[in-house]
């Protein structure tokens, strides 16, 4: 009867598992700075019927929100068809079907306190009859992206909105517009800053940095296309993509260096609207991407800077730089494939830079740009030309003997290897790789999960290799990083099986080995661990305070790190997801971060006794049975908690989920 019951249950678990398993990762967690950025807005509008008339409700039942959340705002929420897509403001829906264009432009530059700020909703198609009505919102608290409502314009005819702000800081506009039959639909604009006539002229602070660039460029660049170019090159070559994913605000390419997606498309849109260029930011929900649509001589173009500034530093480039709707979607796949122009609400790019017929010319370029490189294959390998450097694309055959890349080919130089370039999708084997000297980059995610039988080793000429470059390779014991490389993405080696060794040549000034672990030079950092090292644990360096993203990723044989650094910090995702368990002091500031999380990685205060584990003994009674499975079937649904949680995780990796009740019928059937 008792294997009756646990097959009864078992077969449960193979339905829920269907259902659950593969829909939540293995964490299951959600961060406090997380549920901020992402949190569900504290109403959401449902999709409505058209209005009877121009002064109806846009939502049912009612106005919109009190709060929303800006971290996903752009022109216009992106709309298949009329269907509802939650957009962290409420649901976006249009009833205009021949609508063609619809977006907003601050006219006023720069927006100041106390000062009258105009703005204009641009909308083409649907019967032109319009009426439009706006709410702002402002951002109180600057280290969220939380943004309160303010003031509700009432419906009008006129697209012009003025307002005299009376405080600094971001904002952004709730937007409707509504025809003479009804029609409707509704967006969230992209967010814009309102500052002081002090921090205007402050290059230390966003506003007047962004007046000193406009400054700069207009003395250096002359024409929309060359301001356009400008820009985009400052941004690329100045600014770093932010590998711990926090820097959303235009203030981090700007004044820190360092900033994601967000952070780049926001600060492009300024700049060129500081220099007069129209610039719309876009956004993809599916792709989790921003990047930006610039207006020039009466075409729009696609423009995304921060795929022109590969992680880890080095070759940037114009790939990304005024190309068409199909080029970006040819070249980006599926982050670019379709962005918040779905339903015809921001300007269609029919043209890569130079490709307008006669009839629509473009400003002459001023500047040299490749939109659209040339591209060649030799011995297997294929190549691109961008902006002169000659760069390995990837190759056209999943089996190669020996990879050889040639110091040069048809006498250009080989700078570097793109960013994916031999990524599966089929994974590809190579017998050995020979890179040559003269090679400058290796790209993020260059070699990841390919298969090197043989010897690979990174050329004395590297300088930076980016995030996750041999990410899951099958690798020889010991790879070196020469003294030549100074920028290095995280994961590098994340899962790279057989690596047991990562050494470090003399000489390197930003890195260093110990132990076969990759570090900072001044050893505070812990960056990489090879995944095949052996030992089932590992005591830190007292000088490491900070554990790196992916710095654990595939370990196969370490079970547990410890340290007594009372500073120890370090990402998230270090150790999640790993097995591995971390011994430190109590209240690190490592130890709060896992605290605030609902399923953690294990974190062991060093002198304090554990409560005893039996793994499998959900309800704590002693015994593994079937109602230990019961009591994890309940908190897989309903989320209420076994008595004792720790028991419940019976298969060691974090999160409580299907993979435990397996574990745990094991221990029923097997009495292990």
């Amino acid at each position: 009867m008792k294997i009756k019951r646990v097959v009864a249950l078992l077969l449960f678990v193979c339905l829920l598992s269907g259902s659950l398993f593969f829909s939540a990762g293995p964490l299951n967690a959600e961060s406090l700075a997380d549920a901020q950025e992402t949190g569900t807005p504290a109403e959401t509008g449902q999709k409505a019927a058209a209005a009877s008339s121009p002064h109806g409700a846009v939502f049912a039942g009612g106005g919109p929100p009190a709060v929303v959340s800006g971290n996903k705002t752009g022109v216009l929420f992106r709309n298949d068809g009329g269907s509802v897509v939650p957009d962290g403001m409420g649901a976006m829906h249009s009833t205009v079907a021949a609508i063609t264009a619809a977006y907003l432009v601050v006219g006023s530059n720069p927006l100041l306190v106390n000062t009258q700020g105009s703005f204009t909703i641009r909308a083409e198609g649907g019967d032109g009859e319009y009426r439009y009505r706006a709410v702002l919102y402002y951002n109180q608290d600057a280290a969220t992206e939380w943004f309160e409502s303010m003031k509700d314009f009432p419906f009008t005819a006129s697209p012009v909105i003025t307002h005299t702000f009376d405080q600094p800081g971001y904002y952004m506009f709730h937007l409707y517009i509504i025809d003479s039959s009804g029609a409707q639909m509704t967006w969230g604009a992209e967010k814009f800053l309102v500052t002081t006539a002090a921090d205007y002229k402050d290059p230390q602070k966003v506003a007047g940095k962004v007046a000193s660039l406009a400054s700069q460029c207009n003395a250096a660049a002359s024409g929309p296309y060359a301001k356009a170019k400008w820009m985009h090159d400052w941004l690329t070559r100045n600014a770093n993509y932010d590998e711990t994913y926090t820097i959303y605000k235009p203030e981090g390419v700007l004044l820190l260096g360092s900033g994601v997606c967000d952070s780049y498309a926001r600060a492009y849109q300024m700049l060129l609207k500081a220099v007069g260029v129209p610039c719309l930011y876009v956004s993809s929900v599916a792709g989790n991407h921003a990047w930006n649509l610039v207006q020039l001589g009466g075409n729009w173009y696609h423009v995304d800077v921060t795929w022109d500034d590969p992680v880890g530093g080095g070759q940037e480039n114009h790939r990304y730089f005024l190309i068409s709707d199909d080029r970006i979607r040819e070249i980006g796949g599926s982050t670019h494939a379709a962005w918040n122009d779905s339903a015809g609400q921001v300007p269609a790019c029919p043209y890569s830079w130079g490709e307008a017929p006669a009839s629509a010319p473009t400003p002459a370029p001023t500047a040299p740009v490749n939109p659209n490189p040339g591209t060649f294959v030799a011995n297997h390998v294929k190549y691109i030309l961008l902006d002169g450097d000659l760069l390995v694309e990837g190759v056209d055959s999943y089996y190669i003997s020996e990879l050889v890349i040639p110091a040069t080919v048809n006498g250009q130089p080989v700078k570097g290897i793109m960013a994916q370039a031999f990524a599966p999708n089929p994974v590809k084997m190579f017998g050995s790789v020979r890179l040559p000297q003269g090679l400058q980059h290796i790209g993020a995610g260059a070699f990841r999960s390919v298969h090197v039988e043989g010897s690979i080793a990174i050329p004395g000429t590297v300088t930076s290799i980016g995030e996750g470059a041999f990410n899951g390779a099958l690798l020889p014991g010991t790879m070196t990083i020469p003294a030549s490389v100074t920028r290095i993405g995280t994961g590098i080696f994340a899962d790279a099986r057989g690596l047991s060794e990562i050494r470090v040549d003399a000489g390197n000034p930003a890195y260093k080995s110990q132990d076969g672990v990759l570090y900072s030079s001044d050893m505070s950092k812990l960056i990489q661990y090879p995944a095949d090292k052996a030992g089932s644990s590992y005591r830190l360096p007292d000088s490491v305070n900070y554990l790196a993203k992916d710095s654990f990723v595939g370990v196969t044989q370490l079970k547990q790190i410890i340290s007594e650094n009372p500073l120890l910090d370090g990402d998230i995702y270090a150790v999640a997801h790993t097995g591995v368990a971390v011994h430190g002091l109590r209240d690190t500031p490592l130890h709060q971060l896992f605290k605030q999380y609902k399923n953690p990685p294990t974190y062991v205060v060093i002198g304090e006794q554990p409560s005893p584990i039996l793994l499998g003994d959900a309800d704590n009674n002693g015994v593994v049975n079937e109602q230990d499975m019961v009591c994890v079937i309940a908190y897989i649904i309903s989320g209420v908690a076994c008595k004792n949680m720790a028991n419940a995780n019976a298969d060691g990796y974090p999160g409580v989920d299907t993979g435990d009740l397996m574990a745990i019928v094991d221990i029923i059937v097997n009495q292990r």
